[in-house]
């Protein structure tokens, strides 16, 4: 279709300088109703039937530019593509205006192209003559996400606006970086509005990430999963930004490049000045590079997540007679290269698992059943039967294959006796190098957050995590020690610690927890005034748990919790019950326990249900976890609330009795 020329709209007028014109306003600010224009006969015959207009709500997130297009008068659907089949007049464009500028959140995204109509390229170049970036065409703009986009990349040059406040990228294609990199450079001229920029996952370019330092205004910075490479420099630029104020750096399988060795620089004392929230997803090192030399002292939030990384050693591979068909086994066979024996002495090592050089037992046979001759285990071998194969059956009696014979097959049992032997002195040495590069990874983890407390004078919410790869939980698994333990010294120093409302953990092997509380509530001198939410791991995998009557300890050690998690290892509700909530002083705020283990029987929930309605008036629910007697404490919760509406229908009865 030939384009059309625009009429009505002089080169110095764009889409919202008509706008006020085409908005009729009341006193109290309503709209008309004559305002709103019903598609039929303007839009054409490809949607005449969208009758209603949509109510103007529903265009505040919109997850394509397309329904913006669809609002253009004169717009027809013909050849499977949208046409503007007429002059576009002021009129129109106020109509227009009057839509987008109610636009405050868009995704660009190839993800739902499918659910919208095709735009023919026409259309979207005489729009674009309109785009002014100081009088734009989304005035009202403030959220702009970019999710695997390439065709909807074409409508990106209608998103420059000063309006926009954050932008989202996540998994651009190489291919069209440069065309975003261009759009944030002409955003961070004309967006001064924009504040936070979150990229990944998905890989991006180091020239694309330098762009990002062109915003001196900017206060949110999120790095998802989305470096190939990393460099101190490019940390300490980040450290930079006068009005960063939260920062989350998530580097799990980025290749680092740490701070130079001849750096002797003290630790900078202007880097991040007004961070308050840090989130470190990253391995030993780039953590300890950003803690030690780049670390904020009026930082309030820290989130750390250790990347555990093993020595890159591989493990010898060890054949599973369970995955392999004997069809494949035998073509393996054909192809393995062999020793430097004689042809009569090759024995494939893929086919059988020597324990020594009287115990042979094959793993794959071939197809077609050999000939076969058996004879006594102790039986002196005659000297014409070489050249023949054999194995050990269940009874104990040598089976001879033709092909093979004794002395071969004994000698290569010997052999790969000693291969195996060797092999798991290997496994024995990489398990052994890994558990201790691990502990040692865990010890400098311990000291940075040491280092944290030590630096960092109003901390109140603190995070630790922590990934491993399976890889690693495989080597590891049957190690004496566990590598994975947190440091008990530092636990007791963070139950303590004075500032922190929050504290949680995940994915940490945390032990003798209950007997570090006992330790912390035997001082009467120390109350921790400032905690608020206590989260451990409701895992008896990872947390040796505390007993339940502890929980009583722990939220009068803690006056101000409202929020505890933990695994329950014993039940025994009886001891220290009080009898008369009137004897307890200064009754708990704890508002909510999440916890499971500890199997109640159906009498101690009876007894436990009463323990905490009397212990922990202000209770408002038990959170519970599958598989750790998730239905046991649903029933204890029930009975709490039942306990709590007794007491209270209780205290009424007695006030109207004093009246």
């Amino acid at each position: 279709m030939a384009s059309t020329a625009i009429h009505d709209i002089s080169d110095s007028e764009s889409l919202s300088d008509i706008t006020s014109a085409s908005s009729i306003q009341f006193s109290d600010g309503a709209k008309s109703s004559d305002s709103t224009i019903s598609r039929e006969g303007t839009l054409g015959n490809g949607i005449a039937g969208l009758a209603t207009e949509e109510p103007l709500n529903a265009l505040q997130d919109l997850e394509s530019f397309v329904p913006i297009i669809e609002r253009i008068p004169g717009l027809v659907f013909e050849d499977n593509v949208y046409h503007i089949s007429r002059p576009l007049l002021k009129p129109d464009l106020g109509q227009l205006a009057y839509y987008t500028r109610e636009i405050g959140t868009l995704t660009l995204t190839d993800f739902s192209a499918n659910q919208y109509r095709n735009v023919a390229p026409e259309t979207l170049t005489r729009l674009a003559l309109l785009q002014n970036p100081d009088i734009p065409f989304l005035p009202s703009l403030e959220h702009l996400r970019i999710v695997l986009a390439d065709e909807a990349l074409t409508y990106l040059y209608f998103c420059i606006t000063p309006s926009l406040k954050s932008l989202d990228i996540s998994r651009v294609l190489p291919s069209r970086q440069a065309t975003i990199s261009y759009f944030l450079k002409e955003i961070a001229v004309h967006a001064p509005k924009l504040s936070s920029i979150s990229v990944g996952p998905g890989r991006i370019s180091n020239s694309f990430l330098q762009s990002f330092l062109t915003f001196i205004h900017l206060r949110q910075l999120s790095l998802i999963d989305s470096l190939e490479s990393l460099e101190f420099a490019f940390l300490r630029d980040v450290s930079a930004l006068p009005e960063l104020e939260s920062l989350m750096i998530d580097v799990r399988t980025t290749e680092y490049t740490p701070r130079p060795l001849h750096d002797i620089s003290t630790p900078n004392t202007m880097s991040f000045r007004r961070l308050q929230k840090l989130t470190i997803v990253a391995n030993i090192a780039i953590m300890a590079d950003i803690i030690r030399y780049l670390f904020p002292s009026e930082v309030k939030e820290v989130s750390l997540t250790l990347v555990q990384e093993e020595r890159q050693i591989a493990l010898p591979c060890h054949r599973d007679e369970n995955t392999e068909s004997k069809s494949g086994c035998l073509s393996d066979r054909q192809k393995a290269p062999v020793s430097s024996t004689t042809e009569d002495q090759r024995v494939d090592t893929s086919i059988w698992t020597i324990s020594s050089a009287s115990s042979v037992r094959e793993l794959d046979a071939p197809s077609s059943k050999p000939t076969i001759y058996q004879t006594s285990r102790d039986e002196k071998q005659p000297f014409e039967w070489e050249h023949r194969e054999m194995e050990c059956d269940d009874k104990g009696e040598w089976i001879w294959e033709e092909g093979r014979g004794w002395f071969t097959v004994a000698q290569q049992a010997k052999q790969k006796e000693e291969v195996r032997q060797a092999r798991a002195a290997e496994e024995a040495k990489l398990r052994e190098e890994t558990t201790t590069d691990i502990i040692s990874q865990v010890s400098l983890f311990a000291l940075l957050i040491e280092d944290i407390l030590c630096g960092a004078a109003n901390l109140e919410i603190l995070v630790l995590d922590r990934l491993e790869t399976p890889y690693l939980s495989r080597i590891l698994s049957d190690s004496k020690l566990n590598p994975f333990e947190f440091p008990l010294s530092t636990f007791q120093t963070l139950l303590s610690y004075p500032t922190l409302k929050v504290l949680q953990f995940a994915r940490w092997y945390l032990t003798s927890v209950d007997e570090t509380f006992a330790e912390l509530i035997m001082d009467p001198e120390f109350m921790s005034m400032s905690m608020e939410s206590l989260r451990l791991p409701v895992d008896d995998k990872l947390n040796s748990g505390i007993t339940f009557s502890k929980l009583q300890d722990i939220a009068r050690f803690y006056p101000r919790l409202k929020y505890f998690e933990c695994f329950i290892r014993r039940i025994c509700p009886e001891s220290g019950m009080p009898l008369d909530p009137a004897a307890d002083s200064d009754p708990t705020t704890l508002e909510i326990i999440s916890i499971g283990g500890g199997s109640p029987s159906p009498s101690e929930k009876i007894s436990i249900a009463r323990h905490i309605s009397l212990v922990f008036p202000a209770l408002k629910t038990i959170i519970t976890h599958e598989g750790y007697d998730a239905e046991e404490w649903k029933y204890v919760d029930s009975l709490v609330t039942m306990c709590q509406a007794v007491r209270t229908d209780e205290r009424r009865r007695q006030k109207i009795d004093r009246t």
